[in-house]
């Protein structure tokens, strides 16, 4: 009987044995049958608790992403991730929602059309330099600022405000805080120059792609940016 109920189950005959052992203790004992593992919680690699109170002095810029947290706290990405799931960290998303009037509709318009060519085509933009929002003419920065983004906050804090966050090479989160001009420069250089040139074509061909959605609606922000026609451009491009 043994070896019949082992080939059903599929284990080896000691486990079967093992558990009617167990199944006659229990009622000999007259206590209800119970053949759960004795080591469930006693076995296994030990919990190792990671420290997350410095996770509340670690600039906005460098905790939009568990990678960037991790290399910033000097743990793995694991670990954080677990914290994650287990309710040690919280994820923030910031929401920007410009409102823009009829005046702001306009200047949108007219920087589209001045990049645009008699046949008509976008210019290739090669001498154009985008300003940081603040620093410079507002039609300039489309998609300067990100409308939401994400920080994994520790319990204990209180959401941010946008205001806080700095205006300068927002994506590279592995960017350090610049305590100097010099320092500000430095960090900004390296970042270019260590950037894709492929995906510095496209962030440019995803900006005249978004001149199009802004001119099919008037001159205001209600679209969403499609990447699925920045193969095309690019195909196009390297023919003219």
């Amino acid at each position: 009987m043994t070896s019949t109920v082992a080939r059903i189950f599929n284990v080896r005959r000691g486990v079967v044995t093992d558990i009617w052992t167990k199944v006659k203790k229990c009622r000999a004992a007259g206590v209800p049958v119970d053949i759960k593992s004795k080591k469930a919680k006693n076995c296994g690699r030990k919990r190792v608790d990671i420290d997350l109170e410095p996770v509340k002095t670690v600039p906005l810029n460098e905790r939009q992403t568990i990678r960037a947290l991790a290399g910033v706290l000097h743990v793995s990405k694991s670990k954080l991730h677990s914290a994650f799931k287990e309710g040690l960290l919280r994820c923030h998303s910031s929401s920007l929602k410009p409102y823009l009037k009829d005046a702001n509709k306009k200047q949108r318009l007219q920087f589209c059309n001045l990049n645009l060519c008699t046949q008509p085509k976008f210019k290739d933009m090669r001498n154009i330099v985008h300003s940081v929002p603040g620093h410079g003419p507002p039609e300039k920065w489309f998609n300067a600022t990100k409308r939401t983004k994400g920080f994994y906050m520790h319990p204990d804090e209180e959401d941010p405000h946008r205001t806080r966050l700095p205006p300068l090479l927002r994506k590279q989160a592995w960017i350090k805080n610049a305590e100097t001009i010099d320092e500000l420069v430095s960090n900004v250089e390296k970042a270019f120059h260590d950037y894709s040139l492929e995906d510095l074509q496209r962030i440019f061909l995803t900006l005249q792609g978004c001149f199009i959605e802004t001119m099919k609606d008037g001159g205001g922000n209600h679209y969403k940016t499609t990447h699925e026609q920045i193969p095309i451009r690019e195909a196009w491009h390297a023919a003219h």
